[in-house]
């Protein structure tokens, strides 16, 4: 079980996922379904271990973000050179100036490139353990109190369901997770890798 907003394209599958697994209920009389949901976004925030992979992305997300405010104040200060002495200077000199120039903004624009890349690489890395602990909590949870699907409540288009049935409490239970109330602080929303959104059949192993 992985997590990602879907594209119309996924919300079409997830619809069409729901369709079957009510066709599969109502057509099905050899077993017993029982049916809960969990909403994995509020789950991963909730996770300490969420909380130490932000600070870390934080981190370095400010080490390129004074790269670039340092790179942008040489820049101004090139620009402004250039400016002012633009009048009485010969071409050569310009044309020298204006490479400076342009280099830095060359510059600019591959560290920008670079610390995208790098953070979504790092995310991953950081979210990729997280998640998976996730998923193994709620197909335990599931085994253990016998439901048959869960459903991820983030984006499943699921818009009423009994309080009974959702399964967050078991999983926080399994993790150890407190209440945001008692707790001194609550965990910020995670940033989330991707993934399917179609019900997961309990105990079912991960594609």
């Amino acid at each position: 079980m992985l997590y990602l907003h879907p594209t119309k394209s996924k919300m079409k599958k997830i619809l069409l996922s729901i369709v079957a697994l009510i066709t599969m209920i109502a057509t099905t009389t050899a077993q017993n379904i029982k049916i809960g949901y969990v909403n994995s976004d509020e789950l991963l925030s909730m996770m300490p271990e969420s909380i130490t992979a932000n600070k870390t992305l934080e981190a370095m997300a400010k080490t390129y973000e004074d790269q670039l405010i340092k790179m942008n104040n040489e820049y101004k200060t090139k620009i402004g050179e250039y400016q002012k002495d633009f009048n009485t200077l010969d071409a050569a000199i310009k044309e020298v100036k204006e490479s400076e120039i342009a280099d830095i903004e060359k510059r600019m624009t591959d560290l920008r490139n670079t610390a995208q890349e790098k953070l979504e690489a790092k995310k991953t890395e950081l979210f990729r353990p997280i998640i998976d602990k996730a998923d193994k909590a709620v197909k335990e949870v599931a085994k253990e109190n016998g439901f048959t699907y869960v459903f991820d409540a983030t984006n499943s288009g699921l818009v009423v369901a009994p309080e009974g049935d959702n399964i967050l409490p078991l999983i926080k239970a399994k993790l150890g997770i407190k209440d945001a109330s008692k707790s001194p602080t609550a965990a910020p929303k995670a940033p989330v890798a991707g993934g399917q959104k179609a019900p997961v059949k309990a105990g079912a192993p991960k594609n």
